[in-house]
């Protein structure tokens, strides 16, 4: 199926436009819009990592049932798996190599997950409490940038900050066609 967005300038992508599929290109130009001047480009390379290990690590505190069919793979499993392979779905249906590089950086985040865990046994502060602190500093920094999108359009965008990320740190340039 043609993607009908191929080729959208930078300017027409102002909105998001109902019922339409972005191409990881389109999402970059997207939410290149947002981050224009030098300090917000600096905020947002520095704000979207934390956003994802923050919100990694509050989905990796909240406890999740034990199932019985997963047997001895049961501490392996929870709710940050599904932010896992959410992301992992989306970011591979739009652009492979960028949903690569998204699965290593999540498994970074589970890395240092584990090791503030790990440190929460041995009378560390709760994990819950650094997460949280880390997600909500960075969505703070992350809502109060940008050109004054809705609140709905700024959660769509949010899907956007990791290919533009990405994007940016590759020193990658979207196809123009």
């Amino acid at each position: 199926m043609a993607n009908p967005n191929k080729g959208i300038q930078p300017q027409k992508l102002n909105k998001f436009p109902a019922n339409t599929a972005f191409s990881a290109d389109d999402y970059y130009l997207l939410y290149n819009q947002t981050a224009q001047q030098q300090p917000a480009r600096t905020l947002h390379l520095v704000a979207i990592p934390l956003f994802l290990f923050g919100l990694f690590g509050l989905l990796w505190a909240i406890p999740f049932p034990h199932l019985g069919f997963l047997g001895t793979y049961n501490g392996f499993f929870n709710w940050a798996s599904f932010l896992l392979a959410f992301m992992i779905y989306f970011y591979l249906r739009l652009a492979p190599t960028v949903s690569y590089l998204i699965l290593f950086f999540l498994l970074v985040c589970a890395y240092g997950v584990v090791q503030l865990s790990a440190w929460q046994v041995l009378s560390g502060p709760p994990l819950w409490a650094i997460c949280g602190s880390l997600f909500l500093v960075s969505a703070i920094a992350l809502a109060f940038t940008g050109n004054g999108e809705t609140v709905t359009d700024k959660g769509k965008l949010l899907l956007a900050a990791p290919i533009w990320e990405v994007y940016t740190l590759l020193n990658k340039k979207p196809q123009q066609q």
